[in-house]
């Protein structure tokens, strides 16, 4: 009688825990045109850049500040595009992080970009990017990271 009570609650608890009303993550929607703020990078010698036009929707992530600018998938698939720039195919992923929007490009074995978008508490866009190449150094061959932040407010 005790062991049927005991596997009862179990049950019920199990049910409880894995059954409730399961809120849906909310993201923040980063869609609008984004108008960079003067002073606003780092380091503080960046310049600016150019206003950039994001398009998202549940399945899409667009950031179009270059004509030929990706559109990566929302979904936790790997996105492939041609950098026609480069010559390269690139593969990219995007995932959500919180409330961060978190890409991640590979450009072959030799680069690698991570790159995330996130919404302070004053509406601002914050555009971290970190660069980590290959490159060559007096002591031989080395990784090397560069790391901006742009900030943008809504235009």
């Amino acid at each position: 009688m005790v062991r049927e009570q005991v596997c009862a609650v179990a049950v019920l608890v199990t049910t409880l825990s894995v059954g409730g009303s399961a809120q849906p993550r909310q993201v923040p929607n980063l869609s609008g045109t984004w108008v960079p703020i003067p002073g606003g990078s780092t380091p503080a010698e960046l310049r600016p850049g150019s206003p950039i036009q994001i398009t998202q929707t549940e399945s899409i992530f667009r950031p179009s500040s270059l004509p030929d600018s990706p559109t990566y998938r929302l979904d936790g698939l790997e996105t492939t595009y041609r950098d026609k720039s480069r010559g390269l195919t690139v593969r990219a992923k995007a995932e959500w992080k919180e409330s961060a929007l978190g890409i991640t490009e590979w450009y072959g074995s030799l680069k690698k970009v991570e790159i995330v978008y996130s919404v302070n508490e004053e509406g601002q866009l914050a555009v971290s990017t970190r660069i980590d190449m290959l490159g060559n150094t007096s002591n031989g061959l080395k990784i090397l990271a560069i790391v901006t932040t742009r900030r943008y407010r809504k235009g």
